[in-house]
């Protein structure tokens, strides 16, 4: 078991918590850093370099955007090596190539109209202060393990049901993730798309196929399957997951649509039909983002042997947060198991040990990360015990 945790939060940088090192089994925190909303985190694939992406509109001054961040590890300490504009509003991801030469960032975008606008000119990114468009930039990683050149940003255009500021009225590249073969799936939760890229050797994107996901959901975050021929999908504005395969063209085909929530849930609050394009105007205001009523999930893993997933679920006003359990059959389709309660209403993120008998889960609203041990998740009683007290957690690294 990895006692270590590195904890990313939401807390601006001034705040001395905004990247913190902790000890798991001795419930203490071992060092602190300050960052400029490092919510989430990224581990190279060699254990020794950090990325974080500073969720930020004005990283390096008024309307520059947002940053990443890198650091090299040493044991329970960080030294940051160099930071960098994300060349986009916002952040809200970042990952690796497999060989840790790219760093590919998602940039969310606002839900407004400001002046950053980033595009590629001459081979360099330039600022051409137009609408905040949210897009997809990859970055050389030194050698040093800092953060390089942007060598392209691919912007996105479009709306999704809930436009007239419903949460969906502009692109929001939300999550990304990258196969060992360089695929990457992209979660479009402003346009309800999910999209399929590749990087090539020079750091160039293509984009491969995009996939409409359920009209109004809003893909928020994937994770693959262990063989990684399929994705699977949580949706920001309704509790479901969703299941695709992925084919030889990169392209994605769904398999199965599921929900996070006991079945009780759903007689009490009915998954509304959509029939038309867009919603009125007057509709926007009822989004399940802007409402915050109904249950929203937030964050999906797998566990290391594959045969497991986890979908945790946010519930602001009318119930407490739950991570959904599920296990996995052959074919890589899901089977409702139970739903672990918690006493908050904001898990923003999780994250399941190798041996998947402990769970460490960010309470963001609650200022808490909680420990869950068990012996087995399905059958066995589980131990749920507050460990550590952070403002605003979010991202949880295990090292």
């Amino acid at each position: 078991m990895k006692d270590r945790l590195i904890i990313g939060t939401c807390n601006e940088k001034d705040h001395d918590y905004g990247i913190v090192i902790a000890d798991s089994k001795r419930k203490m925190i071992l060092n602190s850093y300050k960052a400029d909303n490092a919510g989430i985190l990224c581990l190279s694939h060699n254990g020794k370099y950090l990325y974080a992406a500073n969720e930020s509109r004005d990283f390096k001054g008024k309307g520059s955007g947002g940053g990443i961040s890198s650091y090299i590890i040493c044991k329970d300490k960080l030294e940051q090596i160099n930071d960098s504009l994300s060349y986009g509003s916002r952040p809200a991801y970042l990952a690796l190539t497999c060989d840790d030469r790219f760093l590919v960032v998602a940039n969310h975008g606002s839900h407004s109209s400001v002046t950053i606008r980033y595009g590629i000119a001459d081979g360099k990114p330039e600022n051409t202060l137009g609408h905040d468009i949210s897009n997809i930039a990859v970055f050389l990683i030194n050698k040093d393990g800092g953060v390089g050149e942007c060598t392209d940003i691919m912007e996105f255009f479009g709306h999704g049901y809930f436009a007239h500021e419903g949460g969906q009225s502009v692109s929001h590249i939300h999550c990304l993730k990258i196969r060992k073969d360089g695929l990457i799936i992209a979660c479009d939760r402003g346009r309800d798309k999910i999209l399929a890229l590749r990087v090539d050797n020079t750091g160039k994107l293509s984009l491969r196929s995009e996939k409409d996901a359920p009209k109004a959901y809003a893909p928020r975050y994937v994770e693959f399957s262990k063989e990684e021929d399929l994705a699977y999908i949580c949706f920001e504005n309704y509790p479901y997951a969703g299941v695709y395969q992925i084919n030889e063209e990169d392209e994605l085909i769904e398999k199965q649509l599921i929900e996070t929530m006991p079945e009780e849930y759903y007689e009490m609050y009915p998954t509304p039909k959509f029939e038309k394009e867009v919603c009125d105007e007057n509709e926007a205001k009822f989004s399940p983002i802007k409402a915050k009523e109904t249950v929203l999930c937030s964050d999906v893993h797998l566990n290391k042997e594959g045969n497991r997933l986890y979908v945790a679920n946010r519930w602001f006003k009318n119930g407490h947060a739950s991570i959904c359990v599920f296990t996995v059959d052959e074919d890589g389709l899901l089977k409702y198991r139970k739903n672990i309660f918690f006493e908050c209403h904001d898990i923003r993120n999780f994250s399941i040990d190798e041996d998947d008998t402990i769970m460490h889960v960010s309470l963001t609203d609650q200022g808490m990360i909680q420990k869950c041990i068990f012996d087995n998740m399905i059958e066995n009683p589980f131990i749920i015990e507050s460990f550590l007290e952070i403002e605003k957690p979010s991202s949880i690294i295990q090292i």
